[in-house]
């Protein structure tokens, strides 16, 4: 999808349209600042991670490592998106030193682990009490529930759940 090529921008603009003809992307994507600022945050890394590929000077240590200690600082969970990120800027072959690229990564990581040194001292936990709320449902619950939630989405708007499992079978083949 992201590749290249004569219908790249064709691609991109069907993509596009279906997510902006779903009302419930669009009232999720407006209903906060948490879901624009991640997909900001993601669009920027991804854009950073991609202008530094085409430029073939290796991977952009510091806006990479920036972008992932914001995201991890709004959300801890976006640590996940971020890990394979840091891997391979350490891992990767650049003129920059090893032992300068991990400074400067834990340059990055000072917001984030000030943040949660913090809320752990005054609230008495890293994480928000909806997290923990998340977390304690057993298993099987977590799983009847999100069974319910897609049954209802494709309820609501069953030609965008068909696209998002067509779209799932594609990258599954």
């Amino acid at each position: 999808f992201i590749a290249g090529g004569p219908h790249a921008i064709l691609r991109l603009q069907a993509f596009a349209a279906v997510l902006l003809s779903s009302r419930t992307f669009v009232e999720f994507q407006t209903s906060g600042l948490e879901n624009p600022l991640t997909n900001l945050l993601l669009v920027a890394l991804l854009g950073s991670l991609l202008a530094a590929g085409e430029r073939g000077g290796g991977l952009p240590n510091r806006r990479a490592a920036w972008l992932c200690s914001l995201l991890v600082l709004l959300r801890p969970d976006h640590l996940v998106l971020c890990l394979p990120v840091i891997a391979a800027l350490l891992l990767a072959r650049s003129r920059v030193s090893r032992a300068l690229r991990l400074a400067e990564m834990a340059i990055a990581a000072i917001p984030p682990a000030a943040w949660y040194g913090f809320a752990t001292i005054y609230y008495g936990s890293p994480l928000p009490n909806t997290a923990y709320a998340k977390a304690g449902l057993p298993f099987t619950d977590s799983v009847t529930k999100g069974a319910w939630y897609l049954w209802d989405y494709a309820l609501h708007e069953p030609l965008h759940a068909i696209a998002i499992a067509g779209a799932v079978l594609v990258v599954l083949a």
